[in-house]
């Protein structure tokens, strides 16, 4: 959507200053909830940031350096037009009556669930009734995680996405967490004390 249509619709959509309702100020308050004590056991900082300085850095020192970078797993090269003309074409038709649609089905569209069972899985005998569409791996390997519960000992691989190991930290897989200072403080999560916890290696 080109900026000023995305300016025009974001003018129709914010209150004005002087409608919107006053903030009302008082006194802090405080909940009784108890906030779960396995996030005081996450570390400080991000993997991705953590690689984009170093290779700052490396670059700054080494100006002169071809660095090829394997650390986040970005793209590199543009979107096929063929992907993009077709996500506008289904963008614009969603704000026509005959071409909205609310909420999908929950496995995913049919007709693109079928699209990949048969370009995708040709001759295998995968149905399209076998394949779902999910929000990526990270959100199903969570989902994983919380299905099986914290009562489990699951083995992570190192280096990992830092995701797979904070989810595991924040269900309570994990003890607290020991710095390697020698790696510039990289997370390593120890068994917890008591014998029945599970251990995230």
């Amino acid at each position: 959507m080109p900026t000023n249509m995305i300016s025009k619709v974001l003018e129709k959509a914010v209150l004005p200053l002087d409608v919107a309702p006053p903030v009302k100020k008082g006194p802090a308050s405080r909940t009784s909830v108890r906030r779960n004590p396995n996030m005081e056991k996450l570390q400080n900082g991000y993997l991705f940031p953590e690689i984009s300085m170093r290779r700052e850095a490396h670059e700054k020192k080494y100006p002169d350096a071809k660095v090829i970078s394997l650390g986040i797993g970005d793209t590199t090269q543009p979107i096929p037009s063929i992907v993009t003309s077709a996500m506008a074409e289904y963008s614009l038709a969603l704000s026509t009556p005959e071409g909205y649609q609310g909420y999908g089905p929950e496995q995913g569209q049919k007709s693109l669930r079928k699209a990949i069972a048969d370009v995708v899985y040709p001759n295998m005998g995968i149905r399209d009734t076998e394949v779902f569409i999910s929000d990526g791996a990270q959100c199903d390997i969570a989902r994983l995680q919380m299905m099986f519960g914290r009562d489990v000992t699951i083995a992570v691989q190192d280096p990992t996405f830092p995701g797979y190991v904070d989810n595991g930290v924040i269900m309570g897989q994990t003890g607290p967490a020991a710095v390697d200072e020698e790696s510039g403080g990289s997370r390593e999560h120890t068994s917890a004390k008591t014998s029945h916890e599970p251990v995230l290696v």
